[in-house]
């Protein structure tokens, strides 16, 4: 999992990024309808945090995302199927984007080989039910 922010200086408009975020939904769940609930949008520095309205039930093995969150920086979508409130989705996202951001920075300045483990830290995210999702 990456949680490093892209180098571009483009960024997604919030149209273009619910428009590629239902598509990515739609591509990856065809028997799902996903719908953005517009009133439960939160904006962050990174982008936005979204609550999916879900018609269908997919695959039975398969829970189905119910929060969705895009970093517009870096294109890229995380989700969830956990019960967390929009808030707190986006504070364990925030808190490992963090981390990241902090490993990466003491790598840079000691020019030496990390000695972090960057599976610690895609584990933490697994382990709180954050999944990734490719961008169409």
């Amino acid at each position: 999992m990456v949680w490093s922010l892209s180098t571009s200086d483009e960024q997604l408009s919030l149209e273009e990024t619910r428009t590629r975020l239902l598509a990515a939904l739609s591509h990856r769940w065809p028997d799902v309808s996903f719908q953005l609930d517009d009133h439960a949008t939160l904006v962050r520095d990174y982008g936005w945090v979204f609550r999916l309205d879900v018609t269908g039930q997919g695959k039975d093995e398969e829970t189905l995302p119910r929060l969705a969150l895009v970093n517009a920086l870096a294109s890229q979508v995380v989700w969830t199927d956990k019960s967390y409130s929009l808030e707190e989705f986006a504070e364990v996202f925030e808190r490992l984007l963090k981390r990241s951001r902090s490993d990466a920075t003491r790598w840079c300045l000691t020019n030496a080989i990390p000695s972090f483990k960057s599976t610690d830290l895609a584990e933490e995210a697994r382990a709180a039910g954050l999944r990734q999702l490719a961008l169409l």
